[in-house]
This record gives structure tokens, sequence and C-alpha cells, in this order.
């Protein structure tokens, strides 16, 4: 009688997952499903301890994730762990989104709190970034960030958005475009640009848009480096050539630029 119980399970198990994938799914993966699920922190959720530090969280999150993906993992309420998965390590990640979170206690303590008009956790992560544009971040995607330059035709183009000459609701004909004198950043001005800025302090305004250009290029070219590692090691762990073509079809763009600022600093 258990036997046949436990043939319908199965079969059941496998029915619930067909409509998502069409693949079977095994008896591990829905044990860790499980185990997600039941997670009552997400400090569980992750498998640290609460003095995990940045790169603790971020071994388990790469772990994990590649475990849960929907892709890989079929089992019935795998997408709903992976969110869960994302969710706990867009909180921890973050130092004031975490330390609000230690003060509050379990997940379930987090989305009461929303209720009563404290902060839902899960749904101000989810504002940020989703767990698949998490996922496409640490393995395969883009880097979303307010302030990410990106490069077209082999030219910069950058939001410059926090200095005060662009408020970025100009009309065309009232703005101008920019290069910085030592390494060529282009940035917008309003047509009153030269009358408020000049000698020194045009020096300064430059200096600054410079420097906050190399720290973005820098992080994005070590983030370019990390993301291609991360697939290439992912692709030899899971022997799968998707992974690895899609390493290989990276640009690199950031580490490019990156060259050309450091060629000119060193006066090449």
């Amino acid at each position: 009688m258990s036997n046949g119980m436990e043939q319908n399970k199965t079969s059941a198990e496998k029915d619930s997952a067909a409509p998502d994938s069409g693949k079977g799914f095994t008896k591990e993966q829905l044990e860790g499903v499980k185990r997600i699920k039941s997670c009552e922190t997400y400090y569980e959720v992750l498998g640290v301890t609460k003095d995990a530090g940045e790169e603790d969280l971020k071994k388990a999150y790469r772990k994990l994730a590649l475990r849960f993906h929907p892709d890989k993992n079929h089992a019935p309420g795998a997408t709903e762990a992976f969110k869960k998965i994302g969710n706990a390590y867009g909180v921890l990640s973050n130092p004031e989104k975490r330390r609000q979170y230690d003060l509050t206690g379990n997940e379930e303590h987090v989305h009461s709190n929303h209720r009563n008009g404290g902060f839902d956790y899960h749904r101000g992560f989810e504002a940020d970034i989703t767990p698949e544009d998490l996922f496409n971040m640490f393995f395969g995607g883009g880097f979303p960030s307010a302030n990410v330059r990106t490069f077209t035709n082999g030219r910069t183009t950058c939001n410059h958005h926090q200095h005060q000459h662009h408020s970025g609701h100009e009309r065309e004909d009232e703005r101008g475009d920019r290069m910085t004198e030592n390494l060529h950043v282009p940035y917008y001005v309003s047509k009153d640009f030269q009358s408020e800025y000049s000698g020194m302090l045009l020096q300064k305004l430059e200096k600054n848009i410079e420097e906050d250009y190399v720290a973005n290029v820098r992080n994005n070219c070590w983030r370019e480096r990390q993301q291609k590692a991360d697939l290439i090691h992912a692709a030899k762990v899971y022997r799968d050539n998707r992974l690895k073509v899609k390493a290989e079809s990276i640009s690199m763009d950031n580490c490019k630029e990156l060259q050309r600022l450091t060629s000119i600093y060193r006066g090449g």
C-alpha cells in the first residue's frame, strides 16, 4: 500500500514539474527545494552564519543559484526557492538592509512589518534588482547601475547626472558636448557653462568627472573579469558548453577602456 502511495506521489511530483519544463527531477533536488522553502531566515537560506562576510555571501549565493536556477532544477517549487535565494543575498549583501533585517528577525516578521508601515525587504530588494538579474550579474548578464558607462562604436558615453552643469532636462539646443582635457571623457553641459566654470574651477570639475569615470570603469572591469571567471568555472562544473560560449562572448569593454586610460596615464 505504501509502495503504491510512493509511486503515486512520485508521479504527481513529476507531473507538477511537467508544465514548466517537461523534464524530470531528482530526489535530491526536491529535498533541496523543500529545505530552502522551509528556512525562516535569510542566513538559513544561504547556509551562512550571522557574521558572514561579503565573500562568504557571494560563495554561498553562487553555489545555490546554480543548483536552484529553474533552467537546471525542474523540481516543483524550484523557481520560488531560486527567488528566495536571490532575495536572501540581496538583503544580506546590502549593509543597511542587513542591519535593519537583523533588527526585525525572520522573513515572516519582515513581511508583517510592511503591513504595519515597516519596510518590506522582499519587495524592496526586487524593486532594485530581480533574482534573475542578480543571477545574470554573477553568471552571464549585464550590471544594472545608474552610473555604469556604456560603449557605442568604440566611443564612451556617460551620464554625469550628479554634476550641477547637466540637469538632464534641457532641450538638445540648450546643451553642449565637451570632453575632459586629460582623459577625453565626454560630458554634457548647459549653454551658460563657460560663464560658470573656468580656470581652476573647470580643472576641479573635470578632475572629479574623471575620477568618478575611472572608478566606475575599474569597478565594471573587475565585474567583467569576475563574470567571465564564474562562467568558465560553472561550465567546467556542469559540463555545459553554453556557459563556455557565453564566457567567450563577453566583450570586456570596460577592461579595454581601462587599458586606454592606463595608457594615457603612462603617457602612451
